[in-house]
């Protein structure tokens, strides 16, 4: 795949799913790693990977069990510092000095989230220009391969509108419902125009065992300029 690719998915339990997604890293070798759907509390200090640096989102219910959540592994030989974020979204930010300087975001909304738009325009007022928005949005639209149209995926698609982003997606579906086998798209990737051309978009065959496929965004670019992080 090349070592300045991203990898996205809801893996539905990062403890569950440990081994997949440390295959995924020893076989594609990705720059970055976005999941959703973690399931973990800040005291899971044991779910760790050789050679890369974790970023969490914890969500907790009110009985404190963990929900949702989502988080950015990033390998240690890529420049990046942590951007934080005002927002009740579970979301995190790095910026990343790979090819060029960027922000990646991984988001996770639940499907009981009620969605404003004023809630993805403020996360994307707070990421540093130009940024990648990477995860699983639960927004049902035509435009990225949905059979139907709902709440969420109205509000994204104003979201796309109104900030002139790129959807990377190519219509192919990211999720098979357990119970009917049905298949969705909801899992999106939403950029900068700046960076559109700089990754290829690809779906995985393979579940790796959740209800989710893994995304893959192999970079078109292989220079890594490494200019220092606030630089000119």
């Amino acid at each position: 795949m090349g070592k300045n690719a991203i990898i996205q998915w809801n893996c539905r339990g990062l403890r569950v799913n440990f081994n997949e997604v440390k295959l995924l890293i020893q076989n594609k070798d990705p720059l970055a790693i976005c999941l959703q759907e973690t399931y973990l509390k800040e005291d899971d200090i044991d779910i760790t990977f050789k050679n890369y640096t974790g970023y969490h989102f914890y969500a907790l219910t009110d009985n404190n069990k963990a929900t949702g959540g989502t988080c950015i592994y990033i390998r240690n030989d890529i420049p990046h510092c942590e951007v934080p974020l005002d927002t009740e979204l579970q979301a995190k930010a790095i910026q990343i000095n790979d090819h060029k300087q960027y922000t990646l975001c991984s988001i996770y909304i639940p499907p009981s989230k009620r969605l404003e738009l004023r809630d993805l325009d403020n996360i994307y007022d707070q990421l540093p220009s130009p940024s990648l928005l990477l995860g699983d949005f639960n927004a049902h639209n035509y435009n990225w391969g949905g059979r139907n149209i709902n709440n969420k995926g109205k509000v994204v698609e104003s979201f796309i509108n109104s900030n002139n982003l790129t959807v990377m997606n190519d219509g192919s579906k990211t999720y098979v419902h357990p119970a009917t086998g049905s298949m969705s798209a909801i899992d999106l990737a939403l950029c900068h125009p700046s960076l559109f051309l700089d990754f290829n978009f690809q779906v995985s065959e393979d579940l790796c065992g959740s209800d989710y496929f893994p995304l893959f965004f192999r970079g078109t670019l292989t220079l890594e300029l490494k200019i220092p992080l606030g630089g000119n």
